[in-house]
């Protein structure tokens, strides 16, 4: 992320789409297997199902907090806070369709604020008591704030805000009658009333959904509770808000803006709202359940087959064929036959040995996966995560899915 700006004295705003350390952090993301591996595992196994608004929060965080510590170990990405921005971005770009769905209630709170912005689009400078010139600032703020459902990072998002407020920052320094810190939240008053973003409620919580409040300290924070104040205003808004108006000519304008409202309702947002059902929680890990007893049963039983067949190969490798030894009565045929069986008995034992560092091999391999399914899963028994991981023959990204659901419930 750069700043840029063109005119002297003027504060540059951040150029977004040239963020220069989010390519160098892909570059090195793509090159290390283990980080792209857990991140994808993560990545396949919430789309497969459906979370509530907490249960997504919660999913999220436990994960950055998982591949922050993975991060650190590989030494390989630099600035650890810049490359965990940098996952971020990748996790939330990539679940945007899914995070991103806007309630009913919050459906509700969009339209009804879109309408109002609408009705008060006649609003002047003066009705805010503003006595500013505006400039190209005012139009590239204006833009900004249109802008903000084109980015799915929380962030970029809030550098949309930011952008805005630095525009309209601006604007008010050069007014040698206005103070920046007293007219800033009137002005992005006007500007949002001349902007109308869709779906501004929804990108309000969304920010705050997924942004902890450190994120949302110092200069952003600022400018995202003056934009929060203003959607207030405008939610409240009667002519005892405004200034250089009566009461009479205030709602002589409201009702000529609502004769003018279209008849149809303002578009749907591209992502509907989720139809499924909430989930049950209990009747959820009962199936969850019954589908590890039964993978356990399997691996049960197979492993009964594997040591039944393994005892049965050494029983009947160790024992010698007696009616070869008998028909054998001379030195050189049992010179022979003693040979064949040292053979028989040596391959014997190179087979178990293998057999034995296979199976050593597998047991590392599955307490690698565990150890890993627990530092993803932190708050999932420790016990339900090696079942389910038994279950799943040890398939971590299978477990992972599996784990997700447990998780949802904790």
């Amino acid at each position: 992320m750069t700043e840029s700006g063109d005119n002297h004295g003027e504060r540059k705003i951040y150029n977004i789409e040239e963020d220069t350390r989010f390519e160098e952090f892909l570059s090195v993301y793509n090159s290390v297997e283990s980080i792209h591996k857990y991140t994808h595992s993560f990545l396949t196994g919430f789309s497969r199902r459906e979370f509530t608004a907490s249960q997504q929060v919660k999913l999220i965080a436990d994960f950055l907090a998982f591949i922050r510590a993975e991060m650190v170990k590989t030494g390989q990405f630099g600035d650890i806070d810049t490359a965990m921005e940098c996952i971020s971005k990748v996790i939330h770009i990539r679940l945007y369709p899914r995070i991103f769905k806007p309630r009913n209630d919050e459906l509700a709170k969009d339209q009804v604020l879109e309408q109002r912005m609408r009705i008060f689009s006649w609003i002047e400078l003066k009705h805010l008591d503003l006595d500013v010139d505006l400039d190209e600032n005012f139009q590239r703020a204006v833009m900004q704030l249109k802008s903000i459902n084109y980015y799915h990072c929380p962030r970029d998002k809030s550098l949309v805000i930011l952008n805005t407020s630095i525009y309209l920052t601006n604007i008010l320094n050069k007014s040698p009658t206005t103070t920046s810190a007293d007219t800033l939240l009137p002005l992005f008053i006007y500007a949002l009333l001349q902007s109308n973003p869709a779906h501004l409620v929804s990108n309000i919580d969304y920010i705050q959904r997924f942004t902890d409040s450190e994120q949302l300290s110092g200069e952003v924070g600022y400018y995202f509770y003056t934009l929060t104040a203003a959607v207030s205003f405008i939610n409240n808004l009667d002519h005892k808000a405004l200034s250089n108006i009566d009461k009479d000519d205030f709602e002589r304008r409201v009702a000529e803006a609502i004769s003018q409202l279209p008849s149809t309702p303002p578009p749907s947002p591209d992502r509907p709202p989720p139809t499924t059902p909430q989930l049950n929680i209990a009747n959820e890990s009962r199936q969850l359940f019954q589908r590890t007893t039964q993978g356990i049963g399997k691996i049960g039983k197979l492993l009964g087959e594997v040591v039944e067949e393994g005892v049965d190969k050494l029983t009947n490798s160790s024992s010698p064929n007696q009616q070869e030894r008998e028909l054998s009565r001379d030195e050189e045929a049992h010179a022979h036959a003693r040979r064949e069986e040292d053979m028989e008995r040596a391959q014997l034992e190179r087979s178990h040995s293998e057999y034995l560092e296979q199976l050593e091999r597998s047991r590392q391999q599955f307490n690698r996966s565990l150890e890993t399914l627990l530092q993803i899963f932190p708050h999932v028994e420790p016990g339900v995560c090696e079942i389910v991981l038994k279950a799943e023959h040890g398939n971590l990204e299978k477990a992972v899915d599996q784990c997700l659901e447990i998780s949802s419930s904790v």
